[in-house]
């Protein structure tokens, strides 16, 4: 049996999926990123002004590599590391900065 957070969890998840189903480019606008050339990860827009990820250090034109270890930038494939994110409550991003490297982890909460 689920817990309310639990089903709270998963009705997040289904809604944030059919949003990227219905409209990959959609979504991606309105979470602040766009893809990356070629499928290389997404680029950092205005996600970098969220107050959520502020905090962070991320600046707009930084790319996302990937998300938990896992490549990213097809945003079909990638709706389905949502539940990975959501379980763990958090996410750590691979992060390019011209041509430097590192990770940041962020809290969903």
């Amino acid at each position: 049996m689920e817990t309310p957070t639990q089903d709270a969890r998963a009705a997040t998840v289904a809604r944030l999926r059919q949003r990227i189903g219905n409209s990959p480019q959609a979504f991606l606008d309105e979470v602040g990123v766009r893809e990356g050339e070629g499928g290389k990860g997404y680029v950092v827009g205005a996600l970098a002004n969220l107050p959520t990820i502020a905090h962070t250090g991320l600046r707009a034109g930084d790319r996302i590599l990937s998300v938990n270890g896992e490549a990213v930038g097809n945003p079909q494939d990638d709706s389905f590391r949502i539940d990975d994110v959501m379980t763990l409550g958090s996410a750590r991003l691979e992060i390019q900065r011209g041509t430097r490297r590192f990770t940041v982890t962020v809290a969903l909460n």
